[in-house]
């Protein structure tokens, strides 16, 4: 089909030795359900989590079990669309900024303001991506203020994520 994006190449073949290989290190606490989710999706969609395509990101829950969610490497979507010889390139674009700032953090010991990056009013970022094969790009905008996750990784490189965020959403829809 014209339209599939699919990683063929031999140097990108994954066997199921390395990605147990890869949880074993990695994720320690993985029940045999998720690793067995984990294997699925990487075999199934080609995705080597040494080349940083695939991730298995691991937390606990309110019950303190652990969770799992897959996350497919922002990257790994533009290096299958390049695949595609309808890709025409893509652009990003902002609407609002962000500016130096602190947050508050609550401890048992006490309260304590820790250094971030704040928006400064609404912040959105779009993606699009264009093809040869469409009369029209496909665009995604997404908002700060909806995928912010409040973590370390989104307090101190906000734009960073949001790209990532605006980058997957946009080339999820090129795909199709």
């Amino acid at each position: 089909m014209a339209n599939e994006i699919v990683a063929t190449s031999e140097e990108n073949k994954v066997t199921q030795d390395l990605l147990l290989d890869y949880l074993k290190t990695m994720n320690k606490g993985l029940n045999e359900q998720q690793t067995k989710q984990f294997l699925a999706v990487a075999g199934t969609f080609g995705l080597n989590p040494w080349k940083r395509e695939v991730y298995a990101v691991t937390f606990k829950n309110k019950d303190g079990g652990t969770e799992m969610s897959i996350v497919t490497g922002y990257e790994t979507y533009i290096k299958r669309a390049e695949m595609n010889p309808n890709y025409d390139g893509y652009e990003i674009t902002w609407k609002g900024g962000f500016k130096p700032g602190k947050i508050v953090k609550h401890g048992k010991s006490g309260d304590w303001e820790i250094p971030a990056i704040l928006p400064d009013g609404e912040v959105s970022c779009t993606c699009t991506v264009y093809r040869k094969d469409r009369n029209h790009p496909i665009s995604e905008e997404v908002f700060f203020d909806e995928y912010n996750q409040n973590n370390s990784m989104w307090q101190s490189k906000p734009r960073t994520m949001l790209k990532k965020v605006a980058i997957v959403s946009a080339f999820r829809k090129y795909s199709k």
